[in-house]
């Protein structure tokens, strides 16, 4: 994501640092190949609960922003998918693996796609039509 002065840039620190994270979690050399990784999942589950926790307070329309909204939607809907197949089809995943793997899903299924369509709704709900144009402009 690029710098901007929309969203506060120790958020955006905080978030490549983050990604950063799960891109360099190698599994150990003993892993089992096509076994899911259990330390890349818990980084995930991490960066998905700071992003539920902080969405509220750096959410915004402007076009990068948005854009970066929408790759964490796609994302996790893949993450949502690979999860739900690792934990449905590997016969290798113990009970506790397996507990959190459920914990991740629910954690992946609390995030609000339509969170954007919903303060939309209520702005024009209550206002007229230009004025919410003009406060989405605004956000």
């Amino acid at each position: 994501m690029e710098e901007s002065n929309i969203i506060p840039c120790d958020w955006i620190e905080t978030c490549k640092n983050k990604l950063n994270r799960i891109n360099n979690c190698k599994p150990s050399p003993n892993h089992p190949v096509g076994k899911i990784n259990l330390k890349k999942v818990k980084l995930v589950r991490s960066y998905f609960l700071f992003i539920n926790r902080t969405k509220s307070t750096i959410f915004s329309f402007s076009g990068s922003v948005y854009k970066y909204w929408n790759t964490v939607i796609k994302k996790k809907e893949y993450l949502l998918e690979c999860i739900r197949t690792a934990l449905y089809s590997d016969d290798r995943i113990n009970e506790h693996e397996k507990k959190y793997l459920k914990l991740t899903i629910k954690t992946l299924e609390k995030y609000d796609n339509r969170y954007g369509e919903k303060i939309l709704l209520v702005l024009n709900r209550y206002l007229n039509g230009d004025v919410c144009r003009y406060i989405c402009e605004f956000i």
